[in-house]
């Protein structure tokens, strides 16, 4: 039987190489573009 770790390291690892939700919203009302500079991550986020 597997542990609570064990479920959560998989979701987390099944999320990570296959993400949920990605690319465009179509009919997004609401946008954001933003840079991270202390590691130069670009995040884009449609509501």
């Amino acid at each position: 039987m597997s542990s609570e770790q064990d479920i959560y390291e998989e979701h987390v690892l099944d999320h990570y190489e296959d993400p949920y939700h990605r690319g465009d919203l179509e009919r997004s009302t609401h946008d954001h573009e933003a840079d991270n500079p202390l590691c130069g991550d670009r995040v884009h986020i449609d509501l």
